[in-house]
């Protein structure tokens, strides 16, 4: 199932987190109910400045259960969205 993001219902810490992918850093905030996630540009074009450059983008969507779910943001690019590299797992 895909819902909005509330903080009420997501499964992830986004109590000023540090996750990494790839070399890739991934940091996981929330600020007045919303949670965010601050990253490289992942619109920017490789090799060009603004792929060295951070954006934070709130998170909008989250898909899964209340077993598991993945988060999704957008790109900054018309309608479309990405999807964090990470599934979070409920423990219980």
């Amino acid at each position: 199932m895909t819902q909005v993001a509330d903080p009420e219902v997501l499964l992830g810490d986004f109590d000023g987190v540090k996750l990494s992918e790839n070399g890739r850093d991934y940091y996981l905030t929330e600020c007045r109910d919303v949670c965010w996630v601050e990253m490289l540009d992942p619109a920017a074009i490789p090799g060009t400045v603004a792929a060295s450059q951070r954006v934070r983008s709130p998170i909008v969507l989250a898909t899964g259960s209340h077993h598991m779910q993945a988060y999704w943001f957008p790109m900054g690019v018309q309608r479309t969205l990405g999807i964090l590299p990470f599934v979070f797992l409920n423990e219980t």
